[in-house]
């Protein structure tokens, strides 16, 4: 194993998923991210993005099992889903989801039930739900100058 790597000399390691990494003044290797086998645009790029995406979807699951064959009030005059139901399911899942805000996991949530469906033992209940993650700082670039005054 070389005994040092630079930006230029791990950067092809990394792209083939291997996982290590140095820095300068320290000595050792670090992880370099925690890449899976699919494309970096996927929500499931990153090991750390599946941990969240596992354990929210494991909250809305224990959230919603409890409506499963559940009676769900209907307009009568649209026949859909009436819309406290909706608001209540939604406000369900989302105080459940601030357990993983208060912990950092995420940094904003969404839930959204669309009133205008019908379900029934052949159609599902749709349910969507957006989780904004924070970024991860890879590296630095410092623009550091000196100079006689600021």
């Amino acid at each position: 194993m070389q005994e040092s790597y630079t930006g230029s000399t791990i950067q092809p390691y990394s792209k083939r998923l291997y996982v290590c990494s140095s820095f300068a003044d320290y000595s050792g290797f670090y992880w370099n991210g925690c890449p899976t086998a699919v494309s970096k645009e996927s929500d499931y790029a990153y090991f750390n993005l599946n941990c969240i995406w596992n354990k929210a979807a494991r909250i809305i699951r224990r959230t919603l099992i409890p409506k499963v064959r559940s009676k769900v009030p209907t307009d009568p005059a649209t026949g859909y889903i009436k819309s406290t139901w909706i608001s209540g399911c939604e406000s369900d899942v989302l105080s459940a989801l601030d357990s993983m805000q208060a912990a950092g996991n995420i940094d904003g949530k969404d839930i959204y039930i669309n009133p205008a469906q019908a379900p029934s033992e052949d159609t599902p209940l749709s349910v969507k739900g957006q989780l904004v993650v924070g970024k991860t700082v890879h590296e630095f670039d410092v623009d550091l100058g000196l100079t006689d005054k600021l």
